[in-house]
């Protein structure tokens, strides 16, 4: 388990997840994964192929010139994400500046607000095969658009 850490300013070059890469299974609890960059993989402030779970966190502020500048779920992992703030990530050529995700994602009683793709899905983007489930969370102010493709997660508007 990680608690209470600041995971700030990596960079992960030509690879995934700037600030975390996750294959195995991880417990991140009152963290704060900022100001992190994926030059050209995703993930720019984490990136997880395995199980992963987040509590009363924070992930912002993170770049990536790909898909999931906060997070990204890739294809066979598993993210959940409680009681935390996804909010002020920036991809530069991609989509899903919040969160992008391949594999399976659930956020719980989370905000994900304020983040900005290039392409869409400002906030969520499901990427095809993959699943994201709101649980009393909002998404909103972000842009373009709050989740992408329209439709693909049920309870987000725009």
């Amino acid at each position: 388990m990680v608690r209470g850490l600041f995971i700030l300013n990596g960079s992960a070059g030509g690879a995934n997840g700037g600030g975390i890469q996750n294959a195995g299974t991880l417990l991140m609890n009152l963290d704060s994964v900022s100001g992190n960059l994926s030059a050209t993989g995703n993930g720019g402030g984490i990136y997880n192929s395995g199980t992963l779970t987040v509590l009363t966190s924070f992930i912002n502020g993170n770049v990536v010139n790909n898909n999931g500048a906060g997070l990204f779920t890739a294809v066979g992992g598993t993210t959940r994400v409680t009681q935390s703030t996804i909010a002020s990530n920036l991809t530069a050529v991609g989509s899903g500046a919040g969160l992008a995700s391949a594999g399976t994602t659930s956020l719980v009683r989370t905000r994900v607000t304020l983040n900005k793709a290039q392409t869409s899905g400002g906030g969520v983007f499901v990427v095809a095969g993959g699943t994201v489930t709101l649980r009393q969370s909002t998404v909103q102010k972000n842009s373009p658009g709050n989740c992408a493709p329209v439709n693909t997660v049920a309870g987000c508007v725009g």
